[in-house]
């Protein structure tokens, strides 16, 4: 399934486009790519994918697929990873504004009960949830991201191997070490660790605060049943 994922977002923006084509071409051919599959489709529906993609220059780190094979036991945080870096992220406040969940947690944090919304930038970065987490995995790249006087919202973006203003995360995939064990301390896989460990505790509370779905009009009606069963 990584594979799969991996093959209709950063991959497909890795597809070598005929050399000559101007950026806007190129941008439609690489859009294009995305929504030729149903992964593509639905992420570009759901979050204009592509088009938040190439404004974060995700495509200059795009190599960071190369770690899915390498390191197995990362898969999870990967997948994770990817779904952050193509606009998958279903926040706490999404899901209020869906209906999904009770609609405080619009402008409060399920998780820290902070009077502030759920955002990738929340949860990545300021929910003291996962401050040990944090501190284990992303500690000294957040220290990193912060120092260049971003916004939270943009060091979320270079936290995930995008550019703001210009700035990124010097290495966040390390491409030329021969030493694979040399790979496991590089920012994308610090961040694919951090990931993987908040994942399985962020689902479950979701989970468990998720509201009834409403029944569906006319669901469970009697019509045309016999009288008396």
């Amino acid at each position: 399934m990584l594979k799969r994922a991996v093959a209709v977002t950063d991959s497909v923006a890795a597809t070598p486009v005929k050399a000559g084509k101007s950026p806007k071409t190129i941008g439609r051919v690489v859009k294009n790519r995305l929504a030729a599959s149903n992964f593509g489709k639905k992420a570009v529906q759901h979050a204009a994918t592509y088009s938040s993609y190439q404004r974060k220059k995700f495509e200059v780190t795009r190599e960071w697929t190369e770690y899915t094979h390498l390191y197995p036991q990362f898969t999870t945080g990967f997948h994770e990873l990817l779904g952050l870096r193509v606009g998958g992220f279903r926040s706490a406040e999404w899901r209020a504004n869906s209906g999904s969940i009770d609609p405080k947690f619009k402008t409060e944090c399920p998780f820290c009960h902070q009077k502030e919304p759920e955002t990738l930038a929340h949860m990545m970065i300021v929910c003291p949830r996962w401050k040990i987490q944090r501190n284990i995995y992303i500690g000294d790249l957040i220290t990193r991201a912060r120092g260049k006087t971003l916004s939270i919202d943009d060091a979320a973006t270079l936290l995930l191997g995008g550019e703001c203003t210009g700035e990124r995360i010097r290495n966040w995939p390390i491409l030329k070490v021969n030493s694979p064990e040399a790979k496991v301390n590089c920012p994308c896989i610090q961040v694919s660790a951090f990931l993987m460990k908040v994942a399985p505790q962020r689902i479950a509370t979701l989970r468990s605060i998720a509201l009834t779905p409403k029944p569906r009009r006319g669901a469970g009606s009697s019509k045309g049943q016999l009288p008396n069963g």
